[in-house]
C-alpha cells in the first residue's frame, strides 16, 4: 500500500464508487493492519482527518453533520440529531453575546472565548470526534475545528475554512 492507492481511493470516492465512510474504513483498516510504510502512514492519518472536508461545501452542507455521520458509521451508537442539537443549543447561548461585536473580529472573539476558554476542554490527539467535545470533554485539532465552525456558521458568521498543513488543522476567516 502506498500514496497512489490512497489517492486512487479518494478519486474512486470522488466518482461516487465508494461513499465517505466506506473510504474511510479502507484506510482505517489498512492501518490497523500495518499495510503502511511510515511515510504511507502519516499520509493516511492525515487523509482520514481530511477525508470529511472532502465533502465540505459551506453554502451546501453542515460540516458538523458530515463528521457526525461518518462517527455513526465507526460507532453505531452515536445519536447524530442528539449532538446537532447541541450544537445548536451552543449556538443559541452564544447570540446574544454577539450583539455587542461590531465587527466580524470582534464576533469571531466571542465565539473563541465562549468554546474554548470558558469550557474545560482539553487537547488530546485520539479524540477525534465531535462527540467527544461533548462527552470527555476533549477534543483535537480536526474536531475542534469542526467545532468552531459549525458553531460560526448557525450564528451566521460565513467565510470560515479549514486549513491544512503538516499534521495540523485550523480555521481561517477569508473576508
Amino acid at each position: 500500500i502506498n500514496q497512489k492507492i490512497i489517492l486512487t481511493l479518494i478519486c474512486l470516492h470522488n466518482q461516487k464508487v465508494f461513499t465517505l465512510s466506506t473510504l474511510f474504513n479502507k484506510i482505517k483498516y489498512t492501518l490497523k493492519k500495518s499495510l503502511f510504510s511510515n511515510l504511507d502512514k502519516n499520509i493516511a492519518y492525515f487523509l482520514l482527518i481530511l477525508l470529511p472536508f472532502i465533502s465540505y461545501s459551506q453554502e451546501k452542507n453542515d460540516i458538523a453533520k458530515i463528521f457526525l455521520e461518518l462517527e455513526k458509521e465507526i460507532n453505531p451508537a452515536i445519536n447524530v440529531e442528539n449532538y446537532l442539537n447541541k450544537i445548536d443549543s451552543i449556538a443559541q447561548s452564544i447570540y446574544c453575546e454577539l450583539e455587542n461585536s461590531p465587527t466580524i473580529q470582534d464576533s469571531l472573539k466571542v465565539v473563541s472565548r465562549q468554546l474554548f476558554k470558558n469550557k474545560q476542554l482539553s487537547f488530546q490527539e485520539d479524540c477525534e470526534f465531535i462527540s467527544n467535545i461533548f462527552d470527555k470533554h476533549c477534543g483535537n485539532c480536526a474536531s475542534f475545528s469542526v467545532y468552531y465552525i459549525s458553531v460560526a456558521n448557525r450564528l451566521g458568521i460565513k467565510n470560515l475554512y479549514p486549513v491544512l498543513a503538516p499534521n495540523h488543522i485550523f480555521v481561517r476567516y477569508n473576508n
